[in-house]
């Protein structure tokens, strides 16, 4: 390009060239993402025509906009606390562990095995951003039923809330074990998770205080989702039980879920819980090789179904009639 023609007039050396556009990033690292404005895209734009790849390059607390970055090599690179937006490229990633869609289809997301977590706007396939949301592997996400936040939850023990339309993380949870299941409150008021220590936490979603913990699991909870309004939480886990937990009402100051029933009929891990659009029909999927079909107020079976592997989830059509 013109540009790094002239670049090359002044810093013969590509060693020197590279070191020089390589500090040119810094004074921009971590500044918000309008102070960054396209300079840190246009930057790693002439990086890319002079060295040919963006490979092992210290990309941590950038704000990267509208880069064309299809075919370019990232091996190795940080992109920790790194903000992406409108980026168009090849989509090289570690393998999903996690996703969500939000409630209307305007958004879905993704957590990896590394701790990436990303944001896509789905009705123009367009990523919005990706960041470093984790230390470890992203185990659970979920979107709030307004599409206005996201949480996520990982094996580091650490659930965050962040708002859905910037990425600006809002607030980190006390450790605890792995997480392995959030879900928000169809009202939104808290946050529900399931971890590997057996307990299920409820989060005050507003500053992410803790305000109550159930215990009646015996392992591992790997689920945990709301009926439609929000009377019942359920989990399930390890112990192959679902329990169904009812909640004091909306009338009431807090949630304060209470044991109500618990569902028996799997003999392995239950990896997913699912509820019919109506709220009447629960799926659950297990380890064992079968979705059974509950009666929610009734507590009842209705129907066994046997799959050919040991299932991690399972999800309704949105007519409910598979």
């Amino acid at each position: 390009t013109p540009i790094l023609a002239r670049l090359h007039s002044t810093f013969p050396e590509p060693v020197t060239l590279t070191a020089r556009l390589l500090a040119l990033l810094e004074p921009w690292r971590g500044q918000s993402d309008e102070y960054q404005g396209y300079a840190p895209a246009n930057l790693l734009a002439l990086l890319r025509a002079l060295r040919g790849d963006l490979s092992r390059l210290d990309l941590q607390q950038l704000s990267i906009r509208n880069a064309d970055l299809r075919g370019v090599n990232l091996h190795d690179t940080n992109l920790t606390e790194a903000t992406l937006r409108d980026a168009v490229f090849t989509m090289v990633s570690d393998m999903i562990s996690a996703m969500a869609f939000s409630r209307n289809g305007l958004y879905w997301a993704g957590g990896d095995r590394q701790g990436q977590a990303q944001i896509w706007l789905y009705t123009k396939r367009q990523l919005q951003f990706t960041w470093r949301a984790h230390h470890s592997v992203i185990t659970a996400i979920a979107f709030s039923l307004d599409e206005q936040y996201l949480a996520t939850g990982s094996w580091d023990g650490v659930i965050k809330l962040w708002n859905a339309a910037n990425g600006t993380l809002l607030w980190t949870s006390p450790a605890v074990d792995a997480i392995m299941g959030v879900a928000f409150s169809p009202d939104g008021r808290a946050l529900a998770s399931g971890g590997t220590d057996g307990q299920i936490r409820l989060w005050d979603v507003a500053n992410g205080s803790l305000l109550q913990t159930l215990n009646e699991h015996t392992g591992p909870v790997f689920c945990v989702i709301w009926n439609p309004n929000g009377r019942f939480l359920i989990s399930a886990g390890h112990d192959a039980r679902i329990r169904l937990w009812e909640t004091a009402g909306a009338d009431s100051p807090g949630l304060k879920p209470t044991p109500a029933q618990t569902l028996e009929g799997h003999r392995s891990p239950v990896r997913g819980l699912a509820l019919s659009p109506d709220g009447r029909t629960l799926a659950s999927a297990s380890w064992d090789g079968t979705v059974k079909l509950w009666e929610v107020a009734r507590g009842t079976l209705r129907e066994t179904i046997p799959v050919s592997s040991r299932l991690s989830g399972l999800m309704w059509s949105p007519d409910g009639r598979y």
